[in-house]
């Protein structure tokens, strides 16, 4: 099929192994695999031959042939192989299930990336290598990690991320440290599902480019940081709170007792039931640039 340009094979539950002939599919320009639970590789000459492919999707593999021959690749959803990519835009890794590391990958000659989303791998442990040399990346969403982790995965930060999304589980009590050091770029954060955190820290104040703050499903938070803290974020122009009954509670507008630390704020927004769709969809911000 030498003309085939676009190929979907979707909810096949029994496809365990890969049918031939892809290699001659010479025209392809877009492959999606998706929720083919027991197709966990493709043959190694597989996508030696599509040379023109330029959209890959492939969610539940445990490994993938080399990418090296797919020049023309712009964007890519799969667990590994990523390095020699360097055209890619947009990287999306999602619902790997059965994906624990990321460590041996190294993304740092992926200059052309601008928006990385790695999110909902309930076994994943360890995320990828070199992120901070990505002088492209602006948007960014992370989390929904293996649940067993006590803190979340040590990670890089390029200083100039713009959007950063991250995703919490039940037994994060704080968010990762590393975003602190995000002072002059970041201008939208979304905290999700951070069940155990109480309460923001104190280095918020730090984000001193913040113009949007959104905090989603975290039911246990109650604190905001310090009124002077808040009124550092002096570009903060819009708060969302929605699906955190127990600080929705203390930010009610005027009797709150958290109310005074965000009544600055031009645009304040309190939910207690949460407004945000289901995990694919909770990192994606495209509605927000």
């Amino acid at each position: 099929m030498p003309r085939l340009r676009k190929l979907k094979i979707k909810n096949c539950e029994k496809l365990s192994s890969w049918p031939s002939g892809l290699e001659y599919c010479t025209s392809l320009q877009e492959l999606h695999i998706q929720n083919c639970q027991n197709l966990r590789h493709l043959p190694v000459d597989a996508l030696q031959n599509p040379v023109s492919l330029e959209k890959l999707y492939c969610t539940n593999l445990e490994a993938i042939p080399s990418l090296d021959n797919l020049t023309s690749l712009r964007e890519l959803s799969i667990p590994r192989a990523l390095q020699s990519c360097t055209s890619l835009n947009s990287l999306t890794i999602s619902e790997c299930h059965h994906l624990i590391s990321l460590a041996d990958v190294d993304v740092s000659r992926l200059q052309s990336l601008s928006s990385l989303y790695i999110y909902n791998c309930r076994k994943l442990k360890y995320l990828p290598t070199g992120l901070r040399s990505l002088t492209s990346l602006k948007w960014m969403g992370i989390g929904k990690f293996w649940e067993e982790l006590d803190s979340f995965p040590a990670f890089e930060l390029p200083s100039q991320i713009q959007v950063l999304g991250i995703s919490g589980w039940p037994k994060l009590k704080s968010l990762p440290q590393e975003i602190q050091h995000l002072t002059t770029c970041l201008e939208i954060m979304i905290i999700d599902s951070f069940d155990s955190m109480e309460a923001l820290p104190e280095w918020l104040g730090n984000l001193s480019s913040l113009i949007r703050l959104n905090i989603w499903g975290c039911k246990n938070l109650m604190y905001l940081p310090t009124v002077e803290v808040m009124q550092c974020l002096t570009k903060l122009e819009t708060l969302e709170i929605s699906g955190c009954p127990r600080l929705a509670e203390r930010c009610a507008k005027e009797s709150g007792p958290e109310w005074h630390k965000i009544s600055h704020i031009r645009d304040v927004f309190v939910y207690e039931l949460e407004t945000s769709s289901d995990d694919s969809e909770s990192l994606n911000y495209s509605s927000f640039s």
